[in-house]
C-alpha cells in the first residue's frame, strides 16, 4: 500500500494541478484494482470513515460548496451547479473539442456573442456556442440557444 501512497504524492507533485479523473486514469495504468479499492479505503479512513469517498471522491471536496449564480446583463454564471443542474442539462452528453489553456476574460458588451481574450490572441463565441473552464483547460462546441457556456465541476454560464 505504501508504493501506492508514494506514486499517488509523486502524481500530485508533478501534476498538482490534475483531478480525481486524472488520477484514477493513473491508479488504472499503475496498479490493480484492489489495490485502487486498498488505496480508497485507506483515503476514506484517513478522511473520517466517509463511505462516500470511495463511490465518489470528487463530491467530497464540492459537496459544501453552495451553488451561487451571478447575473450580468447577457449572462448568468453559476458556480458549482448541483448535479441535478448538470443531468438535467445532459452536460455528460455533449462532445468537446480543445482550445488552447490560459486566462479568458468574457466581454458581454457584443450582443448576441460573447469575445474571449487570451494573450495569444480572441476567440469570439456566438449564441449557440459552449464553452468548458476546466482548470487551464477549455473546449468549445456548439448547443442550444439557451447555454454559453458549462462546466461539469466548477462553472455554468447561460445565455439570458
Amino acid at each position: 500500500m505504501e508504493n501506492v501512497v508514494k506514486a499517488v504524492e509523486d502524481f500530485f507533485e508533478k501534476k498538482p494541478d490534475a483531478d480525481f479523473d486524472e488520477l484514477d486514469i493513473f491508479l488504472n495504468n499503475n496498479f490493480s484494482k484492489e489495490e485502487i479499492e486498498k488505496y480508497y479505503e485507506l483515503l476514506s479512513e484517513t478522511l473520517g470513515g466517509m463511505k462516500e469517498v470511495i463511490e465518489n471522491p470528487v463530491e467530497m471536496f464540492t459537496k459544501d460548496q453552495k451553488e451561487n449564480v451571478i447575473s450580468g446583463e447577457y449572462f448568468e454564471l453559476v458556480n458549482f451547479p448541483k448535479e441535478e443542474r448538470l443531468r438535467s442539462l445532459k452536460v455528460a452528453e455533449w462532445k468537446s473539442g480543445e482550445l488552447e489553456p490560459g486566462e479568458y476574460l468574457i466581454d458581454s458588451s457584443m450582443v448576441g456573442s460573447y469575445f474571449i481574450q487570451n494573450g495569444n490572441g480572441s476567440l469570439i463565441l456566438g449564441k449557440n456556442s459552449l464553452v468548458f473552464f476546466s482548470g487551464d483547460l477549455i473546449t468549445f462546441n456548439k448547443v442550444s440557444d439557451d447555454i454559453l457556456k458549462v462546466d461539469k465541476k466548477v462553472i455554468c454560464l447561460y445565455k439570458k
